[in-house]
């Protein structure tokens, strides 16, 4: 059977609209690199080693210093626990940055965690007062080349108030509140859109109440009360869902319309024929 060139282009025409218009799978799986660094700090007047910052900025700390010497790596966490302070880890046991790992679509998976320890620490020693955090996330599908997705920017800064307490009577416990929240938005990928979700996934982040005024925080700050000789752990995660079609561009719509005028001409004209 012979086929006519007009057929045949718009043939062409029509498989290419629809190619056009086909969308891959949506993505079940992600690598993510999440980043959460602290930009400035204020203490109080006092004695002691302060602001123990490392060159990737993941930690705070105040208190005494190792043997009174001026030892960086002396950190809150040591035996003796003569120091505190808010330190950012990529898991439980890795101090630092970056978080990074896979996540699937629709599950809601750790990255980062705060960890404020709180030990007993003399009150001649500057402690903490304010500080500022940046949040840095960014994905792209599982085992692809592709450029890393920006979802949060780190150009944002987040706010904490913080206040060292004696630890006696009715205010034991030392008080961290936070203008931070759960950070949301879409990103377009493949032909899908997608939303995500960054924060506190073990609730620890709540309404403090009174103690928003005692740090200087406003009214409805969120936080918590870490009591002495203990840590607070923060958990910080990230669920990607919501997947739904992209709308496809007006050029493809034009394109398959386009195709399919094409095929109802030589159908129109092969009626006339017959």
């Amino acid at each position: 059977m012979k086929v006519s060139k007009t057929t045949r282009i718009a043939a062409a025409v029509l498989m290419l609209a629809s190619t056009a218009v086909a969308q891959a799978e949506p993505v079940s799986d992600w690598y993510f690199t999440v980043t959460m660094t602290w930009t400035d700090w204020n203490f109080t007047d006092g004695g002691g080693l302060q602001a123990n910052i490392p060159v990737d900025r993941s930690y705070i700390t105040w208190g005494a210093s190792e043997n009174g010497g001026m030892d960086a790596s002396y950190h809150a966490y040591a035996p003796d626990r003569s120091r505190s302070g808010l330190y950012f880890f990529a898991t439980r046991n890795s101090q630092g940055n970056p978080a990074t790992g896979f996540a699937k679509t629709d599950e809601t998976t750790a990255t980062n965690m705060l960890v404020h320890y709180n030990n007993a620490i003399l009150s001649s020693f500057k402690t903490l007062t304010d500080a500022k955090f940046s949040v840095s996330v960014q994905v792209r599908e599982r085992d692809s080349s592709d450029a890393m997705i920006t979802l949060v920017d780190p150009s944002q800064k987040f706010n904490v108030w913080f206040l060292e307490t004696l630890n006696q009577g009715a205010n034991q416990g030392d008080i961290f509140a936070t203008d931070f929240a759960d950070i949301t938005g879409t990103f377009d990928y493949n032909g899908y859109t997608y939303s995500y979700t960054f924060g506190d996934i073990g609730n620890t982040l709540n309404p403090l109440g009174s103690d928003c005024a005692r740090v200087g925080a406003p009214a409805s700050c969120n936080g918590f009360v870490t009591p002495e000789n203990n840590d607070t752990i923060l958990q910080f995660g990230l669920k990607i869902t919501n997947v739904t079609p992209a709308v496809p561009e007006p050029e493809t719509y034009a394109m398959l319309l386009a195709g399919l005028a094409v095929v109802g001409s030589v159908a129109r004209r092969k009626a006339r024929r017959s």
